[in-house]
């Protein structure tokens, strides 16, 4: 294949009769430190990633959501890291700042001038494959016009229902992931999740309140499965953030155990929404037309009844939410 003959631009009908290709390798998600570690070897093998983000649509005028989730790419399998689990912090930020690793994609400065809104970073060994094929005057400059000039093949990047959630849920509740309880604090555990959040409230102007005692909260359960749980609470709440951009984490001892709370100061939830918010795919009336699987609640539910722990949701309309758990310390 010549340059010439890959600069023909090819139309939509052309590329809508070349056959859909789809990605059939190993695909691991990543929503702890834990996880990072198990991809980093693979990784750091490489000398050229792939690279992509994806960003939760906005409804609301002048608001832009940061990204999500980012995409990395081996010669062996591709790593999604789930950010509303794991957010964008220092160790990604360093693969990202690495000159020595290439991370290719199309359009990838706007994605890491998003991330760096996360958590700051000066990002290292990007090729924009976009600029590639403009540099050697393509007219065609886009990913999918790429894939279809270069391999033959049609991609869609149309909306697509990932089934990630699903998958997660299923193993939750099945029992297929078990529980590995050890004691620990709870406080500790809150006090390094909200660290986490310190980089996008600074860069949106919100503000996480962790509210903890002096004293140790002494809980038994699996740290990894709390850890998730928070994150996902708490990104919950940051969906939902009130005007006065606050949004709280506290933890205390009650007879029972150690309660833990999150609360927002958003729109809340009506009393009609309040039993089945927890229910998989159930989206509440102020949620309407707002993208996601509507399975984040449900994990959370499961994570919580495979513990044994107590757990709830407290609303009121135009004042905002409180989600809350009660952790024990019993074997």
């Amino acid at each position: 294949m010549n340059l010439e003959s890959l600069r023909r631009r090819l139309s939509s009908d052309e590329i809508n009769a070349l056959p859909l290709c789809h990605y059939e390798g190993p695909i691991h998600l990543v929503r702890s430190l834990e996880d990072w570690e198990k991809a980093l070897p693979d990784l750091q093998q490489e000398q050229v990633l792939g690279f992509d983000t994806e960003t939760r649509p906005s409804f609301r005028k002048g608001r832009v959501n940061t990204p999500s989730l980012v995409q990395l790419a081996t010669a062996r399998a591709v790593y999604l890291v789930q950010l509303s689990w794991w957010p964008f912090g220092p160790e990604l930020a360093g693969l990202l700042a690495d000159p020595a690793v290439i991370k290719a994609g199309v359009a990838i400065g706007d994605d890491m001038r998003e991330l760096a809104r996360l958590y700051p970073f000066k990002p290292a060994g990007m090729v924009d494959l976009g600029m590639v094929a403009r540099a050697h005057q393509l007219t065609t400059q886009g990913l999918r016009t790429l894939a279809a000039n270069l391999f033959g093949q049609r991609i869609s990047k149309g909306p697509q229902c990932s089934n990630w959630s699903v998958m997660e849920l299923s193993k939750v509740t099945s029992g297929a992931e078990k529980c590995e309880k050890v004691h620990f604090d709870m406080g500790q555990l809150c006090d390094e999740v909200s660290e986490r959040y310190d980089a996008v409230c600074a860069q949106n102007g919100w503000q996480l309140k962790l509210e903890l005692p002096e004293e140790e909260l002494p809980v038994y359960a699996d740290p990894n499965m709390m850890q998730r749980a928070l994150h996902n609470l708490l990104g919950n709440a940051m969906h939902h953030i009130g005007g006065d951009g606050i949004f709280l984490l506290r933890a205390a001892k009650v007879p029972e155990g150690v309660r833990v709370e999150i609360e927002d100061h958003g729109p809340g939830i009506c009393a009609e929404d309040l039993p089945y918010i927890f229910d998989r795919y159930y989206r509440s009336r102020s949620d309407a037309g707002k993208q996601g699987t509507g399975l984040g609640l449900s994990i959370t539910k499961a994570i919580f009844q495979q513990h044994g722990f107590r757990f709830g949701v407290q609303s009121t309309l135009g004042k905002g939410t409180t989600f809350w758990f009660i952790a024990t310390d019993t074997k």
